[in-house]
């Protein structure tokens, strides 16, 4: 069986399951779309993501779309991103805690 990865969901919800390459390679094009700490929304995310994928020719498969909000819920329920309270919602990079020494692949291994 194939190793996959069980994501999180911010809110405590039952989340999906991934294969590790396609989370590290969403996680990274998603990462990728905050320049400079600035805030940025859904659309321009997504839209990053995209351009991302093109940019540096990679085929990605499966729906971009899906893969994206699923991993960006797993990265908002690790505190990788925060999402905003405003209207529309945003979205920042979250700052690393001094002397934090936390692993970006904490996530729980299992065999589906």
């Amino acid at each position: 069986m194939e190793t996959k990865i069980q994501l999180l969901h911010p809110q405590g919800k039952k989340a999906v399951s991934m294969i590790p390459d396609k989370y590290e390679q969403m996680k990274a094009a998603i990462l990728n779309a905050f320049p400079d700490d600035n805030e940025v929304d859904h659309t321009q995310i997504l839209q990053s993501v995209h351009k991302y994928f093109g940019k540096n020719s990679i085929k990605f498969e499966g729906s971009v779309d899906w893969y994206f909000e699923w991993v960006k819920l797993d990265l908002e329920a690790r505190k990788v991103i925060i999402r905003s309270s405003s209207k529309p919602v945003c979205y920042t990079k979250a700052k690393p805690v001094s002397g934090e020494n936390k692993s970006s692949n904490d996530w729980e291994n299992f065999e589906s």
